[in-house]
């Protein structure tokens, strides 16, 4: 199994390919590389079978690595590969002279690859590298080793080699939390911090619960979330407002969460006002004393009843109108519908009226048409301007 250096350059009169001993050396110089487990087949590794079956009369040509192993690990794995043109006579492809790759040493003794730890402090910190079974975390950052104090800062340098660390508590309002300028760089290469936002106040922590005061609380990186209503200009101050919407908290001064105020200088005009006869729209729907007008006559004579004829609409005591009709003469307050008028100028027992019954036959209405009649019990005749009498 262990060949003498003459055999790699040996030409063998039974060997599968005819080389020249100058052509063996040539090849055998830039061979494969070797595997990077770092184990020859001569010590433990797996037992390849050459693709090439060899007769029962090539004495000394290889079946598997084994045969082709010179004891030696630093120099990679010798294969068994017949066939291969740079075998030697032995059917024998001899490695590259490097084991180790990637700045690694060969052991021999140990048949190992291993870092090469020529200055294991790198920092000086006196703390071995990890490379070099040492806990230095980072050996090219003197304040960066196992049982350094954690300072807490926004950079997120690592003082003790291990990232869930963020220093002694900096809680400067005393909320429990620490502050968000306390961060720790992590092996993924993000920050972990603190989570209070304002270190300054108690009560905005990650903790807080969230009001509608334009803070964030609770130091999401959101304010007021969830709480702001559409609001509207309220200039008046009767609870209604107009104009665009804006975001605010409720009970904003200046502003109302209902919109729809068609006047916002005139606190009784909005839509919860109910319509009064004033010929203005009280409840900003666009219409104008509905459902609040009445039928009025014309009263001209001011006797409270209006003349005959269809009545128009119009606000109760408008006037010179009435809301009582059926006046048979307009220009003579005396005369009225129904009225008891008694009479001082005429005898006290005639009256003037609107009634159909009258006295001579006059036409109703007419002039001088009397009826007889007294004021009722406990009711006394009182002089008017118009020189007639009024029962009350």
């Amino acid at each position: 199994m262990h060949q003498s250096a003459s055999s790699w350059f040996a030409v063998s009169s039974i060997g599968v390919v005819g080389m020249s001993v100058g052509m063996s050396v040539g090849i055998g110089l830039g061979l494969l590389g070797c595997p990077s487990s770092g184990t020859s087949a001569g010590k433990g590794g797996p037992a390849i079978t050459s693709p090439y079956t060899p007769a029962t009369t090539d004495a000394g040509v290889c079946s598997t690595n084994a045969d082709c192993d010179d004891g030696i690990f630093c120099n990679g794995d010798e294969l068994c590969i017949a066939i291969d043109p740079r075998a030697n006579a032995q059917g024998c492809v001899r490695p590259l002279p490097i084991r180790c790759h990637g700045g690694l040493e060969c052991n021999e003794s140990a048949d190992v690859c291993e870092v090469h730890c020529a200055n294991p402090d790198a920092d000086g910190d006196g703390h071995r590298s990890i490379a070099c079974d040492g806990d230095d975390c980072d050996d090219h950052d003197p304040n960066n080793y196992p049982g350094n104090s954690e300072v807490c800062d926004s950079r997120g340098h690592d003082e003790d080699c291990n990232p869930s660390t963020l220093g002694p508590m900096h809680d400067g309002d005393g909320d429990g939390e620490w502050s968000t300028g306390c961060c720790n760089k992590q092996p993924s290469g993000t920050l972990f911090c603190g989570l209070d936002c304002d270190d300054t106040r108690a009560q905005i922590n990650a903790t807080a619960v969230e009001s509608c005061n334009n803070v964030d609380d609770n130091c999401n990186g959101m304010v007021d979330e969830g709480l702001v209503q559409d609001m509207y200009k309220d200039n008046d101050h009767d609870g209604w407002g107009d104009g665009p919407k804006v975001k605010l908290c409720p009970g904003t001064a200046g502003y109302a969460n209902v919109a729809g105020d068609c006047d916002d200088t005139n606190a009784e005009i909005n839509p919860g006002q109910a319509e009064v006869c004033d010929n203005i729209d009280n409840d900003c729907d666009i219409n104008t004393d509905e459902g609040v007008t009445v039928g009025l006559y014309t009263d001209a004579d001011q006797d409270g009843y209006g003349a005959r004829g269809a009545p128009v609409p119009g606000c109760p005591g408008k006037p010179g109108y009435s809301t009582l009709g059926d006046d048979c003469d307009d220009n003579n307050p005396a005369i009225v519908p129904g009225a008891i008028l008694c009479a001082t100028l005429k005898a006290s027992s005639e009256i003037e009226t609107c009634e159909s019954t009258v006295d001579g036959g006059v036409p109703d209405g007419g002039v001088g048409s009397y009826v007889k009649g007294t004021c009722p019990a406990q009711q006394l005749c009182h002089p008017q301007p118009n020189g007639t009498g009024v029962c009350f």
